[in-house]
């Protein structure tokens, strides 16, 4: 779903819903999990503990040609309605990245550029 404030998007970037590697860690752990979706601003991703809101946490994401390591602090963390079994018990966590560099900006915005345009045009991008 978008957030529109005034019929306009509220998002500063696009985003792609891809299943990506994440170590996230804060509150004195560390988890290894899957993204929801991801772009240069944040992602969504799936926790088994949840996380207060306004957390600071260590980013680490797998993009598939380069390792994006940032900071980043936990905005939302909800429990998934357990719809399915595998569910039961699980959150979904937004992250807001707080301190990325340039580079790992531009290596996520890159990757999500490739995947829209696989995902529109069957191929990769020339």
């Amino acid at each position: 779903m978008t957030q529109t404030t005034k019929g306009r998007e509220r998002r500063r970037y696009p985003r792609i819903d891809r299943p990506l590697r994440i170590r996230v860690a804060g509150e004195g752990e560390q988890v290894a999990t899957q993204t929801v979706n991801v772009s240069c601003g944040g992602t969504l991703c799936w926790l088994e503990q949840p996380l207060p809101s306004m957390t600071k946490v260590a980013v680490s994401l797998a993009l598939p040609k380069r390792l994006v390591r940032c900071i980043g602090v936990v905005v939302r963390c909800q429990p998934v309605p357990a719809v399915k079994a595998r569910d039961h018990g699980r959150y979904r966590a937004a992250l807001l990245f707080t301190d990325l560099s340039r580079d790992d900006h531009r290596a996520i915005a890159e990757f999500v550029l490739d995947s829209m345009f696989t995902r529109m045009h069957g191929r990769r991008r020339p």
